[in-house]
């Protein structure tokens, strides 16, 4: 009941984190909003270049467009600067006769290109058409990439665990605790049940940095620049948890190793192996 109630509590949070993806993705820029960003970085005001204000109405930036536009088509006029100019009306005009984009362009000219543009807002629009935010982008890829890791953690599991059932050593231990499978705790290596701290945007924000913190903290304070290798007694302490097994069951283990190594040692295949190292 416990276990269900704990996949169920993972099986939520990974929902709520879909939704809200799926929310911030819908808030996109518009087509218009990284060749904006080139203009206004080159120092192009659009409501200038119209001749208008900003607080024109669109009739009169139509028609301040209609006259102007004449004035700088290069059906009557042959300059190449009335050429570039002619362009430059349009791309205004594009802009400021749409509520989204003039939000946008009114926005940068109040607030100034986001920090976040600026690595690359300026370039992006030539090369790709991206019409979403980065920041938004990146999001996603950490959601899909924690929902795909986490399928494939519990999938693993749940596929391991069930060959493991399927073993001799399995069924003749289920057998000598009369079929009570509760007090068989499996532990497999490499193949741990996920929990909500293997979900990867967990670990990428939270459990990364903080293990970073603490190697350094372990470093500079604890350590004092000193590495202090460990005992053998250690690192065998630290593969029995590692292994799951419990002090009892770790030291029949290591009884049963040393037994099948002795026995191996007695056989004609350990003294065919020394005679060979040995040539």
């Amino acid at each position: 009941m416990t276990e269900f109630k704990i996949n169920s509590i993972m099986i939520i949070s990974i929902l709520i984190l879909m939704i809200s993806q799926i929310i911030i993705v819908v808030e996109s820029k518009t087509s218009l909003y990284y060749s904006i960003l080139g203009d206004y970085e080159k120092g192009i005001d659009y409501y200038k270049v119209l001749n208008v204000s900003k607080e024109s109405t669109y009739s009169e930036i139509k028609k301040s467009f209609r006259k102007l536009s004449l004035k700088h088509h290069p059906d009557r006029n042959a300059e190449k600067s009335s050429h570039h100019l002619y362009i430059l009306l349009n791309q205004a005009h594009s802009v400021l006769t749409s509520d989204e984009s003039r939000k946008e362009y009114d926005d940068l000219l109040e607030n100034g290109i986001p920090w976040h543009e600026n690595y690359y807002g300026k370039y992006a629009y030539r090369y790709t058409g991206i019409s979403h935010d980065i920041r938004h982008v990146l999001f996603g890829l950490i959601i899909v990439i924690t929902i795909a890791k986490f399928i494939y953690q519990w999938n693993k599991h749940h596929s391991m665990i069930k060959r493991a059932k399927q073993t001799d050593q399995y069924k003749k231990r289920l057998a000598q605790l009369d079929g009570d499978e509760d007090e068989i705790q499996l532990v497999i290596q490499d193949a741990e049940k996920p929990t909500f701290s293997n979900l990867f945007i967990i670990q990428l924000f939270i459990i990364f940095p903080f293990t970073i913190l603490k190697s350094l903290y372990t470093f500079i304070f604890i350590n004092k620049f000193k590495i202090i290798p460990k005992t053998d007694q250690e690192k065998e302490e630290e593969y029995r948890i590692k292994m799951g097994y419990t002090k009892e069951d770790w030291e029949y283990h290591k009884k049963k190793s040393i037994e099948r190594m002795e026995k191996f040692k007695q056989s004609g295949k350990y003294k065919q192996y020394l005679r060979s190292k040995n040539k």
